[in-house]
C-alpha cells in the first residue's frame, strides 16, 4: 500500500501538480445478527480503494481508482491533474508550510474480532437472545459486528502516515405488545447497539451485563405498558 501511494504521488508531481497527497484503504467489515431465535444474517466483505489529490496551477483535483495497484494508483493521479487543469485556477496558491509527520498506529486490542469464529459470535447472540425471552415480547433481536480499516497516507511533502483501526461492537433489541401498547427498547443504544475501538472485549458482553440488560428491557416494556393504558381501560383487562 505504501509504494503505491509513493508512486501515485510521483505520477502526479510528474503530470505537473506542485503538491499530491495519496491515501490507499482496505476495509473489512462482518456482521452477525439473530432474531427470534434464528441466524438473521452472517456478512463478510471487504472494499478497496487508493485516493489521489492535487495542486495544479492553483487548482485542486481529485480522483480515486478501487484498484489497488500500479495501474490504478497512476490512472487516479493522472485523473486528478486532468480534473485539476480543468477547474481552471488563475493563480497558484502556495500552501502554508506543515511539518512532514511519519507515524504508525494500530489499535490495542485484546483479542482480534476476526479471529473468534462464526460459530461462537452466533452462540453468543443466541444466548442473549434466550434472555430476552418473555411475555408479549413478539421481536428480539442481537447482534454482533467487527470492522478493521487500514490506511496510509504519503504526501509530496514527506508525510508517510499508517493506521490500522479495529472497532467492535453490537447491541439487543426487542419489541414488546401487550393489551394494544407497542413499545421497542434496546441496550446499549438504538438500532442494534454501539461499537467502539477495541477488539472482541468491547462487544456487549454475556452474563451479567448483556443478560441483565434483557431483563430490565423486560420490566421496563412491561411497565410502560400498564402506565400507557387511558384512564378508561378497565382494570382487570390484561395481566
Amino acid at each position: 500500500m505504501r509504494d503505491l501511494c509513493h508512486a501515485a504521488v510521483d505520477a502526479a508531481l510528474g503530470a505537473g501538480a506542485q503538491y499530491a497527497d495519496a491515501r490507499a484503504v482496505v476495509r473489512r467489515n462482518q456482521a452477525v445478527a439473530t432474531k427470534n431465535g434464528r441466524v438473521e444474517a452472517l456478512t463478510d466483505s471487504e472494499s478497496e480503494g487508493i485516493g489521489v489529490r492535487v495542486l495544479v496551477g492553483g487548482s485542486w483535483g481529485f480522483a480515486c481508482d478501487r484498484r489497488l495497484s500500479a495501474d490504478g494508483a497512476r490512472d487516479a493521479a493522472l485523473r486528478a491533474c486532468t480534473f485539476a487543469r480543468a477547474a481552471g485556477g488563475r493563480n497558484n496558491r502556495p500552501l502554508a508550510p506543515v511539518e512532514p509527520r511519519t507515524a504508525t498506529y494500530r489499535t490495542p486490542v485484546e483479542r482480534d474480532p476476526f479471529e473468534v469464529s462464526l460459530a461462537e459470535k452466533v452462540e453468543h447472540c443466541l444466548r442473549a437472545d434466550e434472555a430476552l425471552q418473555g411475555p408479549h415480547l413478539v421481536v428480539r433481536q442481537a447482534m454482533v459486528r467487527a470492522q478493521r480499516e487500514h490506511k496510509v497516507l504519503v504526501s509530496s511533502e514527506g508525510t508517510d502516515v499508517e493506521q490500522e483501526l479495529t472497532e467492535c461492537g453490537g447491541g439487543i433489541d426487542c419489541a414488546a405488545v401487550d393489551d394494544g401498547v407497542y413499545q421497542m427498547r434496546s441496550y446499549p443504544s438504538a438500532h442494534v447497539g454501539s461499537s467502539a475501538q477495541g477488539g472482541w472485549e468491547c462487544r456487549p458482553r454475556s452474563p451479567p451485563t448483556w443478560f441483565a440488560a434483557a431483563r430490565l428491557i423486560q420490566a421496563s416494556l412491561r411497565a410502560f405498558a400498564m402506565a400507557s393504558r387511558p384512564s378508561w381501560w378497565p382494570p382487570c383487562a390484561g395481566r
